[in-house]
């Protein structure tokens, strides 16, 4: 008798799955910041903060010494040393949107989630991880930290942003596409009378343009055999 095959293990869900869109900008600048400590004493950014710790900080956002211990990964010695420098981030960062900062410990004073009981299905997993990408399309994060934050690759990110835009015809696109590089490629699918990426992508320069770029550009742009009519 055959042995059964292996089912595939359901993806954790990302701990920013619960961030709104403002929550999301502070976390990414608390990303960036730690970033920007580890390499700075050639550490792994996790050694410094977690991803998980990271969204609790832009969850709750304490405001003082008092708060911060109630944070999750954040004990004595974290606190001590990095406690001041996080607090510092906090403020600049929730000052940057608008969010307040908790001082009251007893606000803070909550459980720290469990793991869930009942795994997601796969399906609900990237049903998750589409959700999330979307919040971070509408506040205009980068493609990077949204790969991150949903747990996926970059190159499905991309595929979630073309489409996003497709269904958004009036979102601001500029945090991905320049309005000078979408005219660009835009004027060279007039002259080729063809939407060929690899085509557009070549005469233009590929070291200027990306195919991301490209695809964005060419979002409500008429099918090729149409192209002739708009010039």
């Amino acid at each position: 008798m055959p042995e059964p095959l292996p089912q595939p293990v359901p993806r954790p869900t990302p701990p920013t799955a619960d961030l709104n869109p403002l929550e999301l900008q502070l976390y990414q600048h608390l990303a960036q910041w730690r970033r920007g400590q580890a390499r700075e004493r050639g550490l792994a950014p996790f050694q410094i903060l977690t991803n998980r710790t990271l969204a609790d900080l832009a969850r709750r956002r304490p405001g003082n010494p008092a708060t911060l211990q109630w944070m999750f990964g954040i004990g004595p010695a974290k606190a001590r040393d990095w406690g001041e420098a996080v607090l510092a981030v906090l403020r600049e960062g929730a000052g940057a949107v608008e969010l307040p900062l908790c001082c009251e410990p007893a606000e803070l004073a909550e459980p720290i989630p469990g793991p869930q009981v009942r795994r997601r299905t796969d399906a609900e997993s990237v049903a998750e991880a589409h959700r999330i990408a979307e919040v971070a399309f509408a506040a205009g994060l980068p493609v990077p930290l949204t790969a991150e934050l949903c747990a996926r690759a970059p190159t499905t990110v991309e595929i979630w942003l073309q489409e996003w835009a497709e269904r958004h015809p009036e979102a601001d696109l500029s945090p991905w596409l320049s309005p000078e590089t979408r005219r660009q490629v835009r004027t060279q699918a007039e002259i080729a009378g063809s939407t060929r990426l690899k085509p557009l992508r070549d005469a233009l320069g590929p070291d200027t343009v990306s195919y991301l770029e490209v695809r964005l550009a060419l979002v409500g742009l008429p099918a090729a055999t149409n192209l002739a009519e708009l010039g």
